[in-house]
């Protein structure tokens, strides 16, 4: 009995195995979208691979602190090494939310101060970064605290990020005002969670998921008049059984989630210009 508990409490804190199939199945139960069926009207795209980071470039990151361990104090740490390595070709970086496992104000100073001299840095939070009160307080105090949503600096394309918490996974009202206000643009949503019941099956969580999620035709019933949106989620890939990115798209809507994992393959994403692009980091 001691042994077998020990072994429980093993896999549930480091992440043995057999934790990832026992995961799946639980969150197929907890989230129960068949994955034959409810994607076959979504189109697989794929995101073109570059090897080097081009210069000015906007980065996106999700689940940036990868494994869920014990000592997940900061970023991963091929994150950071990356950012330290780029820093001189990266305009802006966008952390699409869970960037810490269990934010403090020293960590988002150390953020800050580690980084923006070099480059613009934004996050759009995810459940770990403003779920529990004291987080959400701590991220108030942040230098990254928004509310809502907001327009970030791009040449070209327009790019919005959004707090897809405090809406339930939903688009929520400041986030539809500027997609309006801009539906004749090539637009970038950067965002959390992912905003589409056929997709949820590539989530780390289903944690604040509103019920009322839409499928991919209500989405784009809502925002029909957008003439192009790519919205970029960053919950997902934390585990190995999660792919480390995907891209669907539905009519003129593309859906794309990507998220480190601290495994081989993982990836981050870079915007240049209208364009979006796989960079490893392995």
């Amino acid at each position: 009995i001691i042994l077998a508990f020990t072994h429980g409490g093993s896999v549930g804190t480091f992440q043995i195995f057999p934790y990832d199939f026992m995961h799946k199945i639980y969150t197929n139960i907890k989230s129960p979208v068949s994955d034959s069926e409810e994607i076959i009207n979504l189109e697989v795209c794929s995101i073109p691979e570059i090897s080097e980071i081009p210069y000015g470039a906007t980065v996106v990151i999700g689940h940036a602190y990868g494994k869920f361990l014990p000592n997940s104090y900061y970023i991963a740490k091929k994150v950071e090494q990356f950012l330290e390595l780029q820093r001189n070709k990266i305009r802006q970086v966008i952390f699409t939310g869970d960037v810490f496992k269990e934010p403090s104000i020293a960590q988002w100073e150390k953020l800050y101060e580690q980084f923006s001299a070099s480059f613009d840095v934004f996050v759009a939070p995810g459940n770990h970064d403003i779920a529990k009160l004291a987080a959400a307080d701590i991220f108030a105090l942040s230098p990254f605290n928004f509310r809502g949503a907001k327009r970030i600096n791009s040449d070209s394309a327009v790019l919005i990020i959004e707090n897809s918490i405090s809406s339930n996974w939903l688009i929520n009202p400041s986030t539809k005002a500027l997609l309006q206000d801009n539906a004749n643009s090539s637009m970038f949503l950067l965002r959390h969670n992912i905003p589409i019941i056929e997709l949820i099956m590539f989530a780390n969580s289903i944690e604040f998921k509103s019920p009322n999620l839409p499928t991919a035709e209500n989405f784009t019933k809502q925002f029909g008049e957008l003439e192009k949106l790519v919205i970029i989620s960053g919950d997902s890939g934390a585990k190995a059984h999660l792919p480390r990115q995907t891209c669907h798209r539905y009519q003129n809507f593309t859906f794309i989630s990507n998220g480190i994992g601290e495994v081989i393959g993982d990836r981050i994403l870079v915007i240049e210009g209208e364009t979006i692009y796989s960079y490893p980091l392995d």
